[in-house]
């Protein structure tokens, strides 16, 4: 023992380790392939600690990855106690420091990293030789580990992407294996220059490289989402969590009791994992608290939504089962609560990798009032849709329907649905859309390469039925529209109504549409949409015009008499029973067969309706067939036909009867009525025509 005390005052005396820096250098590039810069001096001290202390240091990148280090140290000190060494077979480090440390992670566009060749080439070594037989191996232990003021780089030229771990700060109490230890660390990450998460981490350790186990006892995460979008001093998040398990041999992961917090919102679960190495899945269930959502976005930064209803998106709570892989994502048994909306089913993304994320869902919603979420109307729009009576009534018909014209075209969102993978079906019960109510609800939505359809598309509304198939093409320069819509008994009235702001038009209906149209806007949907459709309407009334009205005023003014008075109300034309089918094309309706049936006319026409310009031209041919009781002085124009032009604007049209053609029809009735007289008259004249020739034959 003199003897070694005497070796290490001796050493201590003469042996400068600087003077062997070349030699280490050349061995480290032997072992790795890499150069080692120490522009510094390597000093080692003795009493009570053996330790070397260098830097700064860099190990040279691997080959083609540039020429900044692979590794960078600011300062480096590792130490061991001689009296363990010496009297105890103990290998006791002291704390392992390391200042500034910077690590340089990369992969090429060829998928090559700048790592495996180094890692390879380091576990290749020959193994430790065993410890004789009989004698104690050495133990090990750290006094801990404090890295300070490091970062990590990991660039990959495939994607074009960096990710960073900046202000690296790591701390602990000593370190033996399976023993605790308290664990301190802190870290920047950053992935996009304008945003990042600061990130604190605190828990009781105990590391068992022997059993491959980590365990962290109540480990606590303090995060902070900082960047634009966010608050000034970050968006707050505070992660709990159960005794957190981690067993590489089995490749296994617990995470029980996870609690997550910010800005009051709390989130509650746990998390499993299984192949945690080698094909990472994380499931477990997660449960988020009710919240007043609109509370939490005005802490968080976030400016709430601006919609009709002032009280909309106020609370917000969800429950289902999270399944996660770093290739997909998913939450089953979803049971979401939005204010008075329940949603259950399942959502999720089948490919993380992929350039355009899969959406797919099958999702049930019990009832939701869609229109208290939109912006709010304007004032005008809004007056305009108040109920109203008589002349009234259509004053503000025509208002709405003048301000509408001038509204800018609904665009489609082409760039939106050229990026959109999304598959899944919605089921609705009840809901409130546009002002009506709907029920059963189904919406079947395919969207990939740019294509969309939406089928199955039915719904219970306005105690009708509504099937359609709506397909939108956007992968060429001109997006393309298909449509086949189906109505059955459905109240037209308010469906006209709040859609088109048409208030003229009332009846049960049932109709189809099938057809295509193309551009980018209603407006050139309007105008290029070709397609056949056909309709049938019972029991309604078209506002504004009373056709009855109009054939006795035309009789007055052709018997030059005065014109009968108008009828108490708004103007209206009742009918039974109104059908036609058309042709759509250059943004008009072209029929030739449309039909109705009214309680003392019917009509047959033939004409067009302008979308475009919002414009009617129609010729009719009524037929009176009987005359209300009240009415006899009428009488004269049963079986009377009729020319009727229906003409101008839609929602103020002009009803006049042909004049003309009326006194000729009432010609033909006269003559038809005296047609037996003058065929007696014809008679009678041809028999004295007879008998005057046959007397001057005689003489």
């Amino acid at each position: 023992m003199a003897l070694l005390v005497l070796l290490i005052v001796a050493v201590a005396l003469f042996f400068d380790p600087d003077d062997h820096k070349a030699q280490l250098q050349q061995v480290v590039e032997q072992k790795t392939g890499r150069t080692l810069q120490l522009p510094g001096r390597l000093e080692l001290t003795w009493f009570p600690w053996l330790a070397v202390e260098f830097g700064p240091a860099a190990l040279g990148n691997a080959p083609g990855f540039g020429e900044q280090p692979f590794l960078e140290l600011g300062r480096a000190r590792l130490g061991v106690r001689l009296s363990g060494l010496l009297l105890r077979r103990r290998l006791e480090f002291d704390t392992l420091r390391i200042e500034r440390p910077v690590l340089r992670l990369a992969i090429d566009a060829a998928g090559r990293d700048n790592w495996t060749d180094l890692v390879e080439q380091l576990t290749a070594e020959p193994a430790s030789p065993a410890t004789p037989a009989g004698e104690t191996p050495f133990a090990v232990a750290f006094s801990g580990l404090r890295v300070a003021g490091g970062a990590l780089e990991l660039a990959d030229a495939r994607e074009a992407s960096r990710l960073e771990l900046l202000d690296l700060d790591v701390q602990t109490g000593a370190l033996q294996a399976g023993v605790p230890f308290d664990l301190h660390a802190g870290f920047t990450y950053r992935s996009d220059p304008s945003a990042a998460i600061a990130t604190r981490l605190a828990a009781r350790t105990t590391l068992d490289p022997d059993r491959s186990r980590l365990r962290l006892e109540e480990p606590s995460f303090e995060l902070r989402l900082q960047g634009e979008g966010w608050p000034d001093t970050g968006l707050p998040l505070n992660v709990r969590s159960g005794p957190v398990e981690l067993d590489w041999d089995a490749q296994t992961l617990a995470m029980p009791d996870l609690v997550v917090e910010s800005l009051g919102a709390r989130l509650s679960g746990a998390l499993t994992g299984k192949q945690i190495i080698d094909a990472p899945q994380l499931s477990g269930p997660l449960r988020l608290e009710t919240l007043a959502l609109r509370d939490w976005l005005v802490k968080a930064g976030i400016a709430p939504p601006v919609t009709r209803d002032p009280k909309a998106f106020g609370s917000l709570a969800f429950s289902g089962q999270l399944e996660f892989t770093p290739k997909a994502f998913a939450l089953e048994s979803l049971q979401l609560r939005l204010d008075d909306s329940t949603v259950t089913g399942r959502v999720g993304v089948a490919d993380l990798d992929a350039g355009i994320l899969p959406l797919r869902f099958t999702l049930g919603v019990d009832r939701i009032d869609v229109d208290r979420y939109l912006s709010p109307e304007s004032e005008g729009a809004s007056s305009a849709g108040a109920g109203g009576s008589g002349e009234a009534d259509a004053d503000a018909a025509r208002a709405s329907a003048s301000a509408g014209a001038a509204e800018e075209p609904v665009a489609l969102p082409v760039e939106l649905l050229r990026g959109l993978d999304m598959v899944g079906q919605l089921d609705l019960g009840q809901g409130q859309f546009a002002g009506m109510s709907v029920s059963a609800v189904r919406l079947g939505v395919n969207a990939k390469q740019a294509k969309l359809r939406l089928f199955p598309l039915e719904a219970a509304l306005l105690g009708g039925r509504y099937r359609g198939d709506l397909r939108i093409d956007v992968s060429g320069d001109t997006p393309r529209l298909q449509f086949d819509e189906n109505l059955s008994n459905v109240d037209l009235g308010p469906l006209l109504a709040e859609l088109f702001d048409f208030r003229r038009f009332s009846g049960r209906g049932t109709g189809t549409a099938r057809g295509e149209a193309r551009g980018a806007d209603s407006d050139a949907w309007l105008r290029s949409a070709t397609g056949n459709l056909r309709f049938e309407v019972t029991d309604g009334a078209v506002t504004g015009a009373d056709l009855w009205y109009e054939i006795r005023r035309a009789r007055a003014l052709l018997r030059q008499e005065s014109p009968p008075a108008r009828p108490a109300g708004p103007a209206r034309t009742p009918f039974t029973r109104l059908q036609a089918s058309g042709r759509l094309g250059g943004g008009a309706l072209q029929s030739d067969d449309l039909a109705m049936d009214m309680q003392y006319l019917r009509v047959a026409g033939r004409g067009s309706v302008d979308f475009v310009a919002g414009t009617a031209d129609w010729r009719l041919d009524t037929k009176v067939l009987r005359i209300p009781d009240d009415d006899s002085a009428q009488r004269e124009l049963v079986d009377l036909e009729i020319p009727v032009r229906v003409t101008g604007p839609l929602d103020d049209p002009t009803v006049r009867p042909d004049l003309a053609a009326l006194g000729k029809a009432r010609l033909r009735q006269e003559l038809e009525k005296r047609r037996p007289e003058i065929e007696q008259k014809k008679e009678e004249l041809e028999q004295k025509v007879k008998d005057r020739l046959q007397n001057l034959f005689k003489r």
